[in-house]
């Protein structure tokens, strides 16, 4: 179980596919975490700079039209350096890591993922506190 309330953490999940979006929705909001929801880069950006500091982690699809995960990754570290994202894609981890190399990423899923992987990535992340 997780040693930091839940409840007190809130997520921002920026991913254009709606199906994925109500999964992870869903199983955030039943592990009790706050949840907001954004369907493309733009108001992804636009709600973490309405809420910033209070996300504490943002799970962000690298694959979206319009504005990719990179340059949403890029914008939400110009509002805050030292936001904790993790990198989500159908493509291979290895290779996404190294094309991020440097970027200080919180973790990576592979998708698909399962719901529980989310939760405990999450739950590692925000038990090590925040970042220095």
């Amino acid at each position: 179980m997780c040693a930091v309330s839940r409840a007190d953490k809130t997520i921002l999940v920026i991913d254009d596919e709606p199906m994925i979006r109500e999964a992870i929705r869903l199983a955030l909001s039943r592990s009790g975490y706050q949840v907001l929801i954004a369907a493309d880069g733009r108001t992804g950006v636009e709600l973490f700079r309405q809420h910033g500091p209070h996300v504490d982690a943002v799970l962000l699809d690298l694959s979206m039209p319009e504005q990719d995960g990179a340059a949403v990754l890029g914008t939400l570290r110009g509002i805050q350096e030292d936001v904790r994202v993790i990198l989500s894609s159908g493509q291979a981890e290895a290779e996404t890591l190294e094309h991020f190399s440097g970027q200080d990423l919180a973790g990576f899923l592979h998708k698909p993922f399962r719901p529980m992987e989310l939760i405990d990535a999450l739950d590692e992340l925000l038990d090590s506190g925040p970042t220095d």
